[in-house]
């Protein structure tokens, strides 16, 4: 049976690498099973029973709803719950709590697979992808397949969320050290503190941009990145701004991007200050667009090395979506070009052209430009917060802005979120993620080695203790 109908196809340890990619050329069946390394079948009609079913109802993907999980001496049986018969249509259920998407618990027709481009580089994503893309699917309400599991080492620090913390790999062609886990490693309890707070007031998020690109395709981190992106519709956003401050643990702080002064403005509250030289060249990313980030105030993450008075603890960012282009009717396209003159208003009055404004409009940015940076971009924020609606794009502003892109994204590709393997933790993603991603970067399965954000982070060493006892090593007497 295995040698006419089904090729089985031995999934590695390290599917980030090349190695998950089906070798098509070399399957010779017209089934074609995934077995981890230390998987095996429960006997041997397993696959002659999965090939029946398949061949009597014309299926794609035949799903075993049960598997055998063996630690050591301790056998148990794992159901989806609830347990499945039959055909199935409603493609709900395969994002429902409790439903196992290990390839290793399904049959694949070879040329539904060829057909659909699927590459079985992420096991999880694999399989959303293909019970989405499939025709046909049948369940079978029993078990077929024995995964076996291990104990994890007495020495394993359950504060690690990322493998082998303490030793360098490489992953997809790229030296991953030790510093760099240890940095996501803070990152990943950021995300875990984040997401807490959010399950605590049902709020919703999911994640975003490269973060989002590293879960569907390394299912955690991009190994080149070094910053988490995540992402929540403007009235969540708002609601979670209201309440964050008074949950987060005492070792992390918010860094709002404008609770900042510009040299030489009024700063009662005693802000931060940018220098006007920097903050005119429009190089810092407060004047960008709005978002937050949680830092860790034990680490640093040296952005500005000529900044002391910044936090620069290891971060992770928060970005708001809001409605955008095309719109329906022209109120709200009144209303984009609005917040278009109030982003400029907040981080390039220069640019900003008020002669060609009606004297309404002339009026209202006159007085505001005036007003401290602060100000100016509070009221950005207040205007978005109240032009939130219903849109059928919805993105970054800043997206649009700064990089030109997003328009594709529809807020339908948002709606219903499905959960991704990300290091040792899961997130939220959009069930469409490879729309969003294909929107955002093209082919996004192709690997592109880009630079890192920041050259200088410890883990170890708050950034206060950076600027007073390493940067006036690195930097000289301005930080003295």
């Amino acid at each position: 049976m295995r040698e006419e109908k089904v090729t089985i196809i031995e999934l590695p340890n390290d599917t980030s690498t090349d190695a998950g990619i089906i070798p098509f050329d070399q399957i010779e069946g017209r089934y074609v099973y995934f077995i981890e390394a230390d998987g095996m079948f429960v006997d041997d009609r397993a696959l002659e029973i999965l090939v029946s079913a398949a061949e009597a109802a014309g299926a794609d993907i035949v799903h075993s709803t049960a598997y055998v999980e063996r630690n050591g001496d301790e056998v148990s049986i794992v159901r989806d719950q609830p347990t499945l018969n039959g055909l199935i249509d409603d493609r709900n259920i395969f994002a429902a709590e409790g439903f196992h998407l290990l390839p290793s618990l399904n049959l694949y027709r070879k040329d539904f697979l060829e057909r659909c481009q699927l590459r079985c580089r992420v096991p999880n994503a694999f399989s959303y992808a293909a019970f989405n893309l499939a025709d046909r699917i049948i369940f079978i309400d029993d078990y077929f397949y024995v995964k076996n599991v291990s104990t994890p080492a007495a020495n394993h620090d359950p504060n690690d969320l990322v493998a082998d913390i303490m030793h360098d790999e490489f992953r997809s062609g790229f030296l991953v050290t030790s510093q760099r886990k240890k940095l996501w490693n803070v990152q990943l309890h950021l995300i875990d503190e984040f997401a807490r707070i959010c399950r605590k007031h049902d709020l919703n998020w999911f994640a975003y941009a490269g973060t989002l690109l590293g879960a569907a395709r390394h299912g955690g981190f991009v190994p080149w990145d070094d910053d988490v992106d995540l992402a929540m519709f403007r009235p969540d956003y708002e609601r979670l701004k209201k309440i964050i401050a008074e949950e987060l643990k005492p070792e992390y702080s918010l860094d709002y991007w404008y609770d900042y002064a510009v040299e030489g403005e009024s700063n009662p509250l005693k802000l931060p200050t940018i220098s006007r030289e920097v903050f005119e060249s429009n190089a810092w990313w407060p004047s960008a667009a709005s978002y937050f980030k949680i830092r860790d105030n034990r680490t640093s993450m040296i952005e500005y090395p000529d900044r002391p008075n910044v936090n620069q603890g290891i971060g992770i960012d928060v970005f708001p979506l809001d409605p955008i282009p095309p719109f329906r009717d022209q109120r709200h396209a009144d209303d984009f070009k609005h917040i278009a003159d109030l982003m400029l208003a907040v981080s390039n009055p220069k640019s900003l052209n008020i002669n060609e404004m009606s004297s309404k409009a002339k009026k209202y940015f006159k007085a505001l430009i005036k007003k401290p940076f602060r100000d100016r971009a509070l009221e950005y924020e207040k205007f978005l917060a109240e032009h939130w609606f219903e849109s059928e794009y919805s993105a970054h502003i800043n997206s649009i802005f700064a990089y030109r892109r997003g328009y594709e994204w529809r807020t339908e590709y948002w709606r219903e979120l499905v959960e991704l393997p990300f290091e040792r933790l899961k997130l939220p993603a959009p069930i469409d993620y490879d729309k969003v991603l294909a929107a955002h970067y093209g082919d996004w399965r192709e690997m592109i080695i880009t630079h890192s954000h920041v050259s200088t982070h410890s883990a170890d060493i708050s950034y206060r203790d950076f600027f007073k006892r390493i940067a006036p090593e690195i930097l000289g007497r301005a930080f003295q």
